[in-house]
């Protein structure tokens, strides 16, 4: 049993060592309108048909094949332009001072990220997509973090969701 669980946590370290450091210049990101021409022209679908296919997408589940380069870059793109002012630029809160009111920001990478990850799986990832969405906390209370549900599509948050898994 001591094995076992030494090789979780070496499992879990590796992953947490070994993951990509997000892109220095991801370019631009794709808010509102923009997205859905962006998504549609990387799919090489019609923007309604992303809209359609983004509709479709649980916002309790992970999408399994959703994760690849553009969609990455687009995520470091978000995270630059809407989270990192309140969360810093690689997400440990360097040089960025908390909002005046309610308790500072999340900090996030580290170990105890990556074991939520290995160990929460999707209902962790499910967690961070509704605080990102809603705002809301597990038990439903409100954050002091904007909502972004309204601003970002699914497709965005999930991809915010995994961007944040890899800090």
């Amino acid at each position: 049993m001591r094995r076992a669980s030494a090789a979780l946590a070496l499992a879990a370290f590796v992953l947490a060592c070994s993951s990509p450091p997000p892109p220095e210049d991801p370019g631009p990101s794709h808010p509102g309108e923009a997205w859905w021409s962006w998504r549609a022209q990387q799919l090489g679908i019609a923007p309604g048909a992303a809209r359609e296919r983004d509709a479709a997408l649980s916002t309790a589940e992970p999408p399994n094949a959703l994760w690849g380069p553009a969609l990455r870059r687009e995520a470091a793109a978000l995270w630059r332009d809407r989270c990192a002012s309140c969360h810093g630029p690689r997400g440990r809160l360097q040089g960025v001072p908390p909002p005046g009111q309610g308790p500072p920001p999340r900090a996030f990478g580290g170990m105890g990220l990556a074991m939520g990850f290995l160990f929460g799986g999707d209902a962790m990832r499910a967690g961070f997509y509704r605080r990102i969405a809603t705002a809301t906390d597990a038990e439903g209370s409100s954050t002091t973090m904007p909502a972004f549900g309204g601003t970002l599509s699914h497709e965005q948050i999930w991809a915010l969701v995994f961007f944040i898994e890899e800090l």
